[in-house]
Parts: C-alpha cells; structure tokens; sequence
C-alpha cells in the first residue's frame, strides 16, 4: 500500500473512533437532542467524505 493511502485509512479510522467515543451509550433519542454531539459526528463523516 501506498503512505498516500495508509494516510487516509488512518484518518479514517480516526474519525470513526471519534464518532464512536460522541455516540457511546447515547440513543437516538438523546443523540437528536445534542447539538454539540451532532456537530461532532458530523463534522467527523463529512471531512470523511469529501
């Protein structure tokens, strides 16, 4: 694999334990009740995405 590539699966996986760690232990309910949390996972999988 490339460094380019082994790069972008690090920051990948990166964002997904930050996500996990903002969503650990919360329902839906509770997670669309949490601005800041949805900021978070938000701006962590739209960074992932583009």
């Amino acid at each position: 694999m490339s460094r380019e590539y082994n790069l972008y699966l690090h920051d990948n996986l990166e964002a997904v334990r930050k996500i996990d760690r903002y969503t650990r232990g919360k329902d839906y309910e509770e997670f669309l009740a949490d601005d800041l949390v949805q900021d978070g996972v938000i701006r962590n999988a739209g960074e992932r995405l583009r």
